[in-house]
């Protein structure tokens, strides 16, 4: 179980990531991105609390960019199974790597859509899995919102090279 929320912490960094470079996973950039996530250090929390995760992120723009708020939603078939939320600010400087902490809560549905996803997770149909995201961020004292519904966990996980099979 552990793992499962692994998986979904290192889904939420990726999914604000691409918010903020406006990549909807299909686009192949022959530059390098503006923002990456270059690893995931360090997953924290159990089930009923809340959840840290700590990452080195570069932001290889010539802003400060701060997320304000993230919502994800990981569906099956079109059953929202887990809710993440963070509406903790997380600042990232301009042209530097920097390690961040971002802390989070998840919300698993108690329903057999739960069952349901961790058994495709598990038989790896991950076509099957969707994602919804939205982020809020700042930059230059503008808001702006960048949102994307019905992302494929399998295109993700090719995209990404997440390690799920």
């Amino acid at each position: 179980m552990k793992s499962f929320f692994r998986h979904i912490a290192t889904l939420l960094l990726i999914v604000m990531a691409m918010g903020l470079v406006g990549c909807n996973g299909t686009e192949k950039r022959p530059k390098p991105d503006p923002l990456e996530i270059v690893s995931i250090d360090k997953v924290e929390g159990s089930l009923g609390s809340k959840w840290v995760v700590t990452a080195t992120i570069a932001n290889n723009t010539a802003f400060n960019l701060r997320i304000v708020s993230g919502n994800i939603y990981i569906k099956d078939e079109d059953r929202k199974v887990v809710s993440i939320y963070t509406d903790k600010h997380v600042i990232l400087p301009r042209r530097k790597h920097t390690q961040v902490t971002i802390p989070f809560n998840a919300t698993i549905s108690r329903s057999r859509s739960t069952l349901s996803a961790l058994s495709n997770l598990r038989k790896g149909a991950l076509s099957k899995i969707k994602i919804d995201y939205s982020v809020t961020v700042k930059a230059l004292g503008s808001k702006f919102v960048v949102k994307d519904e019905n992302l494929s966990l399998e295109q993700l996980n090719k995209d990404f090279n997440l390690g799920l099979k």
